[in-house]
């Protein structure tokens, strides 16, 4: 779904998610376009005609805009549901989140290279 100049996208995989994130930003650069970011959660959505609604949409979205141009962050439990990927994950911390009730803990994924 288009959102402006960003993008929503859903995965039944999150290892999925994770690596078409990664790739997509690796892309853009490669391509001398602007860096991308992206904020990453996994967990149960609400699918009604032809478009998507609940916590796990809204967490991903307020962590996506607390990312910085070239920064994918994601959740911890994202990062526990992907198991091995190419991709290493650096913390960041527990972060509040307007709207979320608890704070949630943040990991920066970032693609390894070789």
């Amino acid at each position: 779904k288009l959102l402006g100049d960003g993008v929503l996208m859903v995965f039944p995989d999150p290892a999925d998610a994770l690596r078409a994130s990664v790739e997509i930003a690796a892309s853009m650069l490669a391509e001398g376009l602007p860096a991308t970011h992206a904020g990453i959660h996994a967990g149960p959505i609400i699918d009604r005609d032809g478009d998507v609604f609940g916590s796990t949409v809204n967490i991903a979205a307020r962590i996506g805009a607390r990312a910085v141009a070239g920064e994918i962050l994601v959740t911890d439990e994202l990062r526990t549901l992907v198991g091995e990927v190419d991709v290493e994950f650096e913390p960041v911390g527990e972060t509040e989140l307007k709207g979320v009730s608890r704070p949630m803990v943040l990991f920066r994924a970032i693609r390894r290279q070789g």
